[in-house]
């Protein structure tokens, strides 16, 4: 005697539906644990102003001298930035303390935080901090930065 058994198997939409789970359910966990931006880098904002405002903002609460003055963080625009000290490119490094020189970025100066005498990543910052000390020169100054050193020129004076 020959039994014709059948069992009932699964529908190929449960099949598709359940591996399509697993492979979401990877990428979250996966996401989760390196973060996104490195799982899809192409879904970064061209403007990270935003965020900087919020790592800068939070340096200057707590009072982290080395992040505020000295982590390089990488600073991108949709398009070149126009300052008293020249042309930012659209995508470059600088310090907390650089950035909020930069007015169009609209980051506030940390008063918590004096960061002394550093070496700025740009020539433009050092050209910005000159700008924004000229007034109070009384003899010229040397401003250094990556790759050599600017001279600040004290305003003639009035005779």
């Amino acid at each position: 005697m020959k039994l014709n058994k059948r069992g009932q198997g699964l529908p190929v939409s449960t099949i598709i539906l359940i591996v399509i789970g697993v492979v979401i359910l990877v990428i979250l966990i996966i996401g989760l644990t390196i973060g996104f931006n490195r799982i899809f880098p192409f879904i970064k904002p061209a403007n990270n102003i935003k965020e900087l405002t919020e790592q800068c903002s939070l340096a200057c609460s707590t009072f982290a001298k080395y992040d505020y003055c000295s982590q390089l963080r990488a600073v991108s625009t949709e398009k070149e930035t126009a300052t008293a000290g020249g042309t930012l490119s659209a995508q470059f490094k600088a310090k907390c303390d650089e950035i909020s020189m930069v007015a169009a970025f609209g980051i506030e100066k940390c008063t918590g935080i004096a960061c002394g005498e550093v070496v700025y990543s740009q020539d433009i910052f050092a050209k910005l901090y000159c700008e924004s000390i000229k007034s109070g020169l009384t003899a010229n100054k040397e401003i250094p930065y990556t790759g050599g050193k600017f001279t600040c020129k004290a305003p003639a004076a009035a005779t």
